[in-house]
C-alpha cells in the first residue's frame, strides 16, 4: 500500500508540471496573434473608406457625383447655358436693286447697264450663348462689295445738225479723248470723239448682327438655323458712278458729293449651318448665309434707292469657354 501511495504521489507530482508546461505555451502563442490585428485595424479602415463606391452608399444618402472621364462631355443640351466664340470667313455674291420714280427710269437703266458686281466677302466674330437647343449670338461683321464700272462715252456731231441721240453708248462729257475719227453715212459726215472709262467701285460696311437660333444636336454633329437683324454702317465708298443728269460722274470718295449715307441702316439676316466637333471644345462650322438691306443706302436727295442682297457660304471655327 505504501508503495502504491508513493507511486500515485510521484505520478501526480510528475503530471502537474506537465499540465503547467502545456498551458503556458498556449497563452504565449495567443498574445502575438491579437496585437498585429489591432495594429492593422486603422490602416484597414482607411483603405476601406477610400475604396468605398458611391453605388454602395446607404439608400437614405444621395449618391456622390463623380467627374466625367477626360475627353468625355455631357449629353447634348445638358446644363443651363454654354458660351463660345465663333469666327467665320465668307466669300459672297451681291445682288443690287435700284428703284425710283418713272421720271428716273432712264437713269436707272444707265446705272444698271454700266455697273456689274465683281466680288464680295465678309468676316464675322460672334459671341454664342446656348440654352439647351436654343441659342443667341451677337457680334461684329466686316463686309466689302466690289463692282466694275464700264462707261463708253461718245460725242457725235453732224456737219449741219447736232445729234444728241447718236451715241451707241452714253452721252457724257468726255474726260479724255482716246480716239477721233470720221464716219461717212448716207451722204452725211460725222465726227466722233470717243473713249471708254473703266473703274472699280468698292463699298465697305461694318455690321452689328443679333440673331436667335435653334439647333438639332448629336454627339459630334449639329444642324442649326438662325434669323435676326443687323445694324449696317457704310464706313467707306470709293470709285465713281454716273450722275443723275447722265452727263457727269460722281466721285464716291468725296462724302459731300457721294450719294451714299454714312449713317446706319438695317438688314435682315438668316443662315443655316452645320457644326462638326473636332475636339471637346473646338468645332468646325460651315454656314450658308443671307443678308438683305431693309433701308436704302443712298441719301434722300438721290433719285434712286439702292439696296443689296448678299448670299454667301461661311467657313470658320467655334471655341467653347
Amino acid at each position: 500500500e505504501e508503495s502504491s501511495a508513493t507511486q500515485t504521489a510521484i505520478t501526480a507530482s510528475w503530471q502537474a508540471p506537465v499540465s503547467e508546461e502545456r498551458d503556458e505555451p498556449e497563452t504565449v502563442i495567443r498574445q502575438p496573434d491579437i496585437l498585429p490585428l489591432l495594429a492593422m485595424l486603422p490602416g484597414t479602415l482607411v483603405a476601406t473608406w477610400n475604396s468605398w463606391s458611391p453605388m454602395e452608399q446607404p439608400a437614405d444618402r444621395p449618391p456622390t457625383a463623380l467627374p466625367l472621364p477626360e475627353g468625355e462631355e455631357e449629353a447634348p443640351g445638358a446644363g443651363t447655358s454654354r458660351f463660345s466664340i465663333e469666327f467665320l470667313l465668307a466669300p459672297e455674291v451681291p445682288f443690287k436693286s435700284l428703284s425710283g420714280t418713272p421720271d428716273h427710269a432712264h437713269y436707272r437703266d444707265i446705272r444698271d447697264a454700266s455697273e456689274r458686281h465683281h466680288s464680295a466677302h465678309s468676316m464675322s466674330l460672334y459671341l454664342h450663348a446656348r440654352f439647351s437647343k436654343f441659342f443667341l449670338r451677337a457680334g461684329v461683321q466686316y463686309a466689302r462689295i466690289h463692282e466694275r464700272l464700264r462707261v463708253e462715252i461718245t460725242d457725235g456731231y453732224i456737219s449741219q445738225v447736232l445729234l444728241d441721240t447718236l451715241s451707241k453708248g452714253f452721252i457724257l462729257d468726255p474726260f479724255n479723248t482716246i480716239q477721233s475719227y470720221t464716219l461717212v453715212d448716207t451722204g452725211f459726215s460725222y465726227t466722233y470723239n470717243e473713249f471708254q472709262h473703266r473703274n472699280r467701285n468698292t463699298y465697305t460696311f461694318i455690321n452689328i448682327p443679333v440673331a436667335a437660333g435653334y439647333s438639332l444636336q448629336t454627339k459630334k454633329i449639329d444642324l442649326y438655323a438662325t434669323a435676326g437683324v443687323s445694324l449696317n454702317i457704310m464706313t467707306r465708298s470709293s470709285g465713281m458712278i454716273i450722275a443723275p443728269d447722265s452727263i457727269h460722274m460722281l466721285l464716291l470718295d468725296d462724302r459731300n458729293i457721294s450719294p451714299f449715307k454714312s449713317s446706319s441702316g438695317l438688314q435682315a439676316t438668316a443662315s443655316m449651318g452645320l457644326a462638326y466637333k473636332i475636339y471637346p471644345k473646338v468645332t468646325f462650322l460651315v454656314e450658308p448665309s443671307f443678308r438683305t438691306h431693309l433701308l436704302s443706302i443712298t441719301k434722300k436727295s438721290h433719285p434712286l434707292r439702292q439696296k443689296y442682297t448678299t448670299v454667301g457660304i461661311g467657313v470658320g471655327m467655334r471655341f467653347d469657354f
